[in-house]
């Protein structure tokens, strides 16, 4: 998908032998500080997660800098978080 921090695409890892969901941010300044903060919190998020056992969180499995663009790697989900809010008219997640 494509929003206005950048780019999410779909790549294969091969480590995991499956799919996963790489952001990759703008390579302008602020997008780039941006992202490190948004990693620093990910990052603290997992941590409190005791070892990534809470289902309902997105889970951030590295962080990369490629050409100027911070990548973020997630699990692959079913669906976007637009995509979940368009099919609930945008009234919230159930």
């Amino acid at each position: 998908g494509k929003g206005a921090f950048g780019r999410v695409l779909e790549a294969y890892d091969p480590q995991s032998d499956g799919l996963v969901a790489i952001k990759v941010c703008k390579s302008h300044p602020g997008f780039h500080k941006q992202a490190k903060i948004e990693i620093a919190i990910l990052e603290q998020v997992m941590e409190d997660d005791y070892k990534g056992r809470d289902e309902h969180i997105v889970h951030m499995l590295e962080s990369f800098e490629h050409a100027g663009h911070v990548c973020i790697v997630f699990e692959k989900l079913a669906s976007n978080l637009y995509e979940l809010l368009r099919a609930t008219d945008f009234s919230g997640v159930p």
